[in-house]
């Protein structure tokens, strides 16, 4: 991954509120280069002028050597395929949304559209052209399962829209339907653990009907709709829902491994390098806490720093090798930088143009330790009751980890 100064994250900054975000960071820095001295001109020409604006205050108090307390936004490309692309190890959905690199700033809307617009052609359909803008609200939508949007964009070409979908990002878009065939129509609930021990639950409600009569006006009646928690024979809701459980995993581990209590954590690490450096067979595991976490690490093969807190110097020795020497690894690299402030709005990460490498370097990481996770199999087992068996495409994590361009 190549990384940047502070400065240069400022002039990246700016460069994506004025509209560039879809190109590469050199070419933002190169734009930059070349309008750094009258940036204020361009201000009605920006595609997000007060943020546009806002950073280029910032940018010439920074000259000024004032401190700002500026956060540099760093997004991710369509979060929803990619999640699913590094839980199917899907290579091309990992290429459309960045998470391999390609050599270009990739745009999983425009390859869809680009695809589309080739497909049509060759079916002898050339006088219909797709806009970005229809197959991004197609491809969001239809992401987290919807069919009404894909349908109401595109009617008798819908054909046409799920091959070019599914030749951009197959791992998702087969994944798919098998995430709606997880609905239960006889239950009221919907429910999974996530690996860090959240508990998901989606209650299954149903609008209802009933007319009450007043009275008072005569007997006029009022129709009173309400939602009622009653089974529902079929639903689209566990596609989207387990989707952002796992973007929702995504942030709360972004959190944890940036904004990291330095003193718990340097302990808790030191603590582990003992234990392992000893040598001795792990003691029986009996803290109740330790074992809830070693039991999802185990089912999800993905460790994940929430155990931090649980952790002292007794019942360290109670943890398997295996799991001590991963989350060992993980404090390391955690440890390896200062803790800092993230704020997390779904999909983007906001930080101090100081600490935006090491946003990036932890995003790619963790949707590497997703993608060579059982956390697919994992889940979807949680939610059926069932045991369930993935088989991925292909191993893409380490090709995750050289990326970049997971966040731009």
């Amino acid at each position: 991954m190549q990384e940047f100064t502070a400065f240069q994250y400022l002039a990246i900054d700016i460069a994506g509120h004025y509209g560039l975000d879809k190109l590469t960071f050199m070419d933002r820095l190169a734009w930059f280069k070349q309008n750094h001295k009258d940036l204020e001109s361009l201000a009605d020409q920006a595609e997000d002028k007060p943020l546009f604006v806002k950073s280029v205050q910032v940018l010439r108090d920074v000259q000024l050597g004032r401190a700002t307390g500026h956060m540099v936004s760093l997004d991710a490309i369509c979060s929803g395929i990619s999640l699913m692309s590094a839980l199917t190890g899907c290579t091309a959905g990992a290429k459309a949304t960045g998470l391999i690199d390609t050599g270009t700033r990739p745009d999983a809307y425009t390859l869809v559209t680009n695809e589309m617009n080739r497909l049509l052609q060759a079916e002898g359909r050339a006088s219909i052209t797709v806009s970005r803008a229809e197959a991004k609200t197609a491809v969001m939508c239809s992401a987290y399962g919807s069919r009404a949007e894909p349908e109401k964009a595109f009617g008798e070409n819908l054909d046409i829209y799920y091959m070019a979908a599914m030749n951009i990002a197959p791992g998702a878009f087969e994944l798919m339907p098998e995430l709606i065939n997880t609905w239960q129509p006889k239950a009221l609930d919907h429910s999974w653990t996530m690996p860090d021990g959240f508990e998901v639950f989606i209650p299954v409600m149903q609008t209802r009907e009933t007319t009450i009569k007043v009275d008072e006006l005569d007997g006029a009646g009022l129709t009173v709709r309400y939602k009622e928690n009653l089974p529902s024979k079929f639903g689209l809701a566990n596609a989207a829902n387990l989707t952002h459980s796992v973007d929702s995993l995504v942030m709360r581990n972004m959190v944890r491994r940036c904004s990291y209590n330095l003193v718990q954590t340097s302990e808790v690490s030191l603590w582990l390098e003992e234990y392992l450096l000893l040598g001795s067979a792990p003691e029986a595991l009996e803290d109740p806490l330790l074992i809830k976490y070693v039991t999802l690490a185990e089912q999800s093969q993905f460790v994940d720093p929430v155990v931090i807190p649980y952790i002292n110097e007794t019942n360290v020795y109670q943890l398997p090798h295996w799991y001590a020497r991963k989350l060992s690894r993980l404090l390391d690299m955690m440890l390896d930088h200062k803790p800092f402030d993230l704020i997390t709005i779904h999909d983007a990460w906001k930080a101090s143009p100081v600490n935006c490498n090491r946003v990036r370097y932890w995003y790619k990481e963790i949707l590497s330790e997703i993608a060579e996770s059982d956390m697919l199999a994992y889940l979807l087992t949680s939610l059926t009751g069932n045991k369930v068996t993935v088989e991925k495409e292909a191993d893409i994590a380490d090709l995750i980890r050289e990326s970049e361009y997971c966040l731009s």
